[in-house]
């Protein structure tokens, strides 16, 4: 993630330095510093959404993970698992309750 945001700044030809926050925050608490006038920090990078587009200062969709995070896998017990490889369609899916 550093390598592009070196390489987008890199394109406007300005001078710039990255420094990351000593500090570990949480993302909302992020999200708040980024709007204050004097923010502890300038970029964050996160998940985004509609309501976040509407309300942030400026939302750069770039999906630098490539879109990783909604995916989803299954776990399951080693002794289940030649029942669960014998499931081809949705309807024996479906027969399932998943938690």
């Amino acid at each position: 993630m550093q390598q592009l945001m070196v390489m987008a700044l890199g394109r406007f030809g300005c001078a710039y330095r990255m420094q990351p926050v000593s500090m570990h925050l949480v993302q909302s608490r992020a999200l708040i510093e980024l709007i204050k006038p004097e923010p502890s920090l300038e970029l964050f990078w996160t998940i985004t959404d509609t309501e976040r587009e509407r309300r942030e200062p400026l939302v750069v969709r770039i999906p630098i993970d490539r879109g990783l995070l909604g995916w989803r896998i299954a776990l399951v017990r080693r002794s289940q698992g030649n029942r669960w490889k014998q499931l081809r369609t949705l309807a024996q899916l479906a027969r399932y309750s998943a938690v």
